[in-house]
């Protein structure tokens, strides 16, 4: 039964975490789910899903999780108000690229921060791990960064490609 809780537990923390940088996201670009911030959290994700822990582990990283929650909370917080602060200040009336610049500053200040947090997440639950679970997981990192590369080297100039296309369309 404790390992069922245990469970619950872990799975909670994940989503409350994974919800909070999720709807930050979601209001800051339109609704768009997803995002960059969440590349924070997911080796933590990836760790506890992918990394066959053992009960007790699952348990330890609860503990580690609930040590954090409050400062991925507020870090998760200071993200969105950031977000809403650069979107106030993109669909302004009057453009200001001084407050403009602010602004962007601002979601980069806090997406560190909110990086940072997950990463002293991911160090304590990476201790936890043993040598087998680490080399399963390097070599499932591997294989995505090798498949990432991939990607950019089909598509190197994709933001241009779309870029040029709407700017024919425009001209029409």
């Amino acid at each position: 039964m404790n390992s069922k809780r245990m469970g619950v537990g872990l799975a909670a923390g994940l989503m409350l975490a994974g919800g909070l940088l999720w709807s930050g996201h979601a209001y800051a670009w339109g609704g768009h789910h997803g995002g960059h911030d969440m590349m924070s959290a997911m080796p933590v994700v990836v760790m506890v899903k992918k990394g066959n822990l053992t009960d007790d582990q699952k348990h330890q990283v609860a503990t580690i999780l609930t040590n954090h929650k409050t400062a991925l909370e507020t870090d998760a917080t200071q993200l969105r108000t950031a977000r809403r602060t650069l979107m106030t200040q993109m669909t302004s009336d009057t453009p200001d690229p001084a407050a403009l610049s602010a602004a962007y500053d601002g979601v980069a200040t806090a997406s560190k921060t909110l990086a940072l947090e997950w990463n002293a997440v991911r160090g304590e639950v990476q201790a936890l791990l043993t040598p087998d679970q680490t080399t399963q997981l390097k070599a499932m990192r591997d294989k995505f960064v090798a498949k990432m590369d991939a990607r950019q080297a089909e598509h190197p100039q994709a933001g241009s490609e779309r870029l040029d296309k709407w700017i024919d369309r425009l001209s029409k």
